[in-house]
């Protein structure tokens, strides 16, 4: 069971040790930022998302030095005269699953580096917003996120809708513009973003 077990976990392992376990770029600038409406928003939501995930690595930090004394306390079970030949099997078995632990730890970290990254480009980008500017955004933020919702334009239809696909030709029917139109915020080339009319 052991070498059928090892070759399963190392054959899975290797083709997912470069794909993205986080936000994509993609899912980044279309559903945190575009999902946002407004720039006030925006910048918000990626400060969120970064606290997160920052609060995510200091957690998995500590998990795996917790880890590695886990692992050097089974270490010296195995290599000690005074136990059981069966608390040194179950601690041959620690080792062996805290070093799988740790090995799934650390993709998930360096996926979370990668998104924190480009959510940090993104952040450098943005004009800093004080408590009063956000405040000021938020009667635009809900007349647009208000908006949407009467006209239908919920779930799956606003994620579209933030992707700019015309929900109009999705629906089939005329979605009314909002009073104002919105236009692009660029944010130093690396985001595009729009707060589109509906």
């Amino acid at each position: 069971m052991k070498v059928i077990w090892g070759r399963l976990s190392l054959n899975t392992r290797k083709p997912f040790s470069t794909s993205l376990f986080g936000n994509s770029k993609f899912q980044i600038e279309n559903f945190i930022i575009n999902g946002a409406h407004t720039p006030e928003r925006a910048y918000r939501a990626i400060g969120l998302t970064m606290r997160a995930k920052i609060q995510a690595l200091r957690e998995a930090y500590y998990a795996l030095k917790k880890q590695e004394v886990d692992i050097e306390e089974a270490q010296e079970k195995v290599a000690s005269t005074y136990h059981t030949k069966w608390e040194k099997k179950r601690a041959a078995i620690e080792i062996e699953q805290k070093e799988e632990m740790k090995r799934d730890a650390k993709k998930l970290i360096n996926d979370a580096l990668a998104e924190l990254s480009y959510l940090y480009a993104v952040f450098q980008k943005m004009p800093r917003f004080t408590r009063d500017q956000f405040e000021a955004g938020e009667r635009k933020y809900f007349e647009i996120r208000l908006q949407k919702m009467a006209s239908g334009i919920q779930g799956a239809l606003e994620s579209l809708d933030n992707m700019g696909v015309d929900v109009s030709q999705v629906i089939g029917r005329h979605v009314p513009k909002t009073s104002e139109g919105h236009g692009h915020f660029e944010i130093g080339g690396i985001v595009q973003w729009q707060c589109r009319p509906l």
